[in-house]
């Protein structure tokens, strides 16, 4: 049986979060007319890799699901989601993921 190249059981040194297996049901953009309620939003750990957060509002119509932060969300904002306390060490950690999400959005390649 041939080798399959596309996956490796390597370490990687950056964290680069991972695609999101719910593209398809939810959006991954939230806008200024969404209403910006902290208790509506929830990171868990979706199981794609094992230090991938994914964000999620069920609440929002249609719900909200991805690997990167909500735009215009602070890391202090962002802390208040459930299960973030568990998910994230600090608030750098969360700062991190938010210009990860920048950079990837202004150059999708770079990823």
């Amino acid at each position: 049986m041939p080798a399959d190249d596309s996956f490796t059981s390597e370490p990687t040194d950056s964290i680069t979060p991972s695609y999101t297996p719910y593209a398809s049901k939810y959006r991954n953009t939230v806008t200024d007319s969404d209403p910006k309620i902290l208790e509506d939003w929830e990171v868990k750990n979706d199981g794609t890799r094992w230090l991938d957060p994914s964000f999620f509002n069920q609440k929002l119509d249609p719900p909200f699901a991805s690997n990167y932060p909500p735009v215009g969300y602070t890391a202090e904002e962002i802390m208040q989601f459930k299960n973030a306390k568990e998910l994230f060490k600090s608030l750098d950690e969360i700062e991190e993921w938010i210009a990860i999400a920048r950079q990837l959005k202004q150059d999708p390649k770079s990823r």
